[in-house]
C-alpha cells in the first residue's frame, strides 16, 4: 500500500515538472491507470482459476517490474501513461488477490482482517505522502520508485517464505 500511494501520490507533479506537461495532460497519468484497473476486473477472471496465495507472489514480483519499468521510462511521457496503464491492471489484480485472501480467512477473524486491512491502507497512504514526499524532495522521484519497487519484492520474497500454497477456507 505505502508502494502503490507514495508512486501515485507523486507521479502527477514527476511528470509536470521533470517532463513540462501542462496540468491536464498530466490527468492522462491517472486515465491510463484507471483504464488499466478496470482492464483487470476482466483479467482477473483468468487468475480465478489460481489459488491467490499462490497468484500474490507473482503479482508483487510483477508490480515491483511495473516501478523498475517506469524507472526506464521516466523520460518519456508517452512511455508513462503506457506503463501507467499496465501498473493499473496488476494492481487490482494484487487487490482482488489480496482481498481474496482476507475474506476467505475463518468467520471469527474476517471482520477483523478486513477492518484491519482498511487501517494498513489508509494509514500506507500516510505513511507514503510523508516518507515518499520526503524522499522526493531530498532526493527525485525515480528514488520513490526504487523504495516502491523494493516494498513490493520484498513482499513477494516474505510470500514466497511464508506462504504455503494450500488451498484457503
Amino acid at each position: 500500500m505505502v508502494s502503490f500511494y507514495g508512486v501515485y501520490t507523486f507521479i502527477g507533479k514527476f511528470v509536470q515538472v521533470e517532463l513540462n506537461t501542462s496540468l491536464s495532460q498530466s490527468g492522462f497519468v491517472v486515465l491510463a491507470y484507471g483504464a488499466g484497473f478496470g482492464l483487470g476486473s476482466i483479467v482477473g477472471k483468468i487468475l480465478d482459476r489460481i489459488s491467490p496465495l499462490i497468484a500474490i507472489k507473482y503479482i508483487l514480483f510483477l508490480l515491483a517490474g511495473v516501478y523498475f519499468l517506469l524507472i526506464a521510462v521516466s523520460d518519456s511521457f508517452l512511455g508513462i501513461i503506457f506503463v501507467c496503464f499496465i501498473w493499473g491492471t496488476i494492481n487490482h489484480l494484487g487487490l482482488n488477490n489480496l482481498v481474496s485472501i482476507l475474506s476467505k480467512i475463518g468467520k471469527p477473524c474476517r471482520v477483523r482482517m478486513m477492518g484491519l486491512f482498511s487501517v494498513v491502507s489508509y494509514g500506507g497512504t500516510m505513511v507514503a505522502a510523508i516518507t515518499f514526499g520526503l524522499i522526493y524532495e531530498a532526493f527525485s522521484f525515480l528514488h520513490v520508485l526504487s523504495i516502491a519497487a523494493i516494498l513490493c519484492a520484498t513482499s513477494a520474497f516474505l510470500c514466497l517464505l511464508f506462504l504455503d500454497n494450500q488451498k484457503i477456507n
